[in-house]
């Protein structure tokens, strides 16, 4: 069964029949994979399956769940983003690649978004909200400001990414003042893995907020009205402990 999904990924070939079979009979792994694999075709070929793939968002087994949110991303479906809005809150593990494909879909997905960051008490989906929303053009700054405040670390670092991934000036002020805070000089809670996978790791913290602040603070960016505050900012941070604070 796994052969048949590989061969068809390779070839580029959606085989609805194969897929269908496996859906209807296979184990929640080979399930799972057959959801993925509608994605892996790619968007041309995939996407007479996105209807399938909205239904599976709402699957009892999770891992079948949480592929069909990837494969849709993957297929940057935008008739799907109401339903991986939807997909955002009931299961952690499906909300995390709901959040990554509404950020892959891009400017159309910029509602569902913003909607969603104003209602996310879940870190793990907030982060990966933030992660997507720096993937829109311009960053919704509004939506993100308020994470930077926020009591875990890994948190605050995805909104000051969010901000820093494209130097948005909107935000420059706020990272500034952040970086006088103590969130961005505290020291990281051992052994709290609050970034999901692919961003599983419990060093997320201060060190690694401040290397996104001093990433974001360009003359271009920081222009005449703040560049001397920005200038200072970065007089520290170029003598930061951390050496990738100090590379970037």
């Amino acid at each position: 069964m796994f052969a048949q999904l590989l061969a068809m990924t390779d070839t580029r070939h959606l085989d609805t029949g194969l897929i269908d079979g496996l859906l209807a009979a296979g184990p929640p792994a080979v399930r799972a994979a057959a959801a993925l694999a509608i994605g892996q075709v790619g968007r041309e070929q995939g996407m007479p399956g996105a209807a399938r793939l909205r239904a599976l968002l709402r699957d009892k087994d999770a891992h079948v769940a949480a592929n069909a949110a990837y494969a849709l991303g993957l297929l940057r479906d935008s008739a799907s983003i109401d339903a991986l809005a939807e997909a955002l809150t009931p299961v952690p593990a499906v909300a995390h690649e709901a959040a990554w494909a509404l950020g892959e879909i891009g400017a159309p997905a910029r509602n569902a978004l913003t909607r969603a960051l104003g209602f996310s008490n879940d870190d793990g989906t907030t982060i990966q909200l933030l992660l997507a929303s720096a993937k829109l053009r311009p960053v919704p700054i509004a939506s993100v400001r308020r994470y930077l405040s926020a009591a875990d670390p890994a948190v605050v670092w995805a909104a000051a990414y969010a901000i820093a991934r494209q130097r948005a000036p909107a935000g420059i002020r706020d990272l500034i003042e952040l970086e006088r805070s103590p969130r961005a000089r505290q020291v990281s809670r051992p052994g709290k893995p609050a970034i999901p996978a692919p961003y599983d790791t419990a060093s997320i913290g201060a060190a690694q907020i401040r290397a996104e602040i001093a990433r974001a603070l360009t003359k271009s960016v920081a222009g005449d009205s703040l560049g001397s505050v920005a200038f200072s900012v970065l007089a520290r941070l170029a003598v930061d402990p951390n050496a990738h604070v100090r590379i970037n």
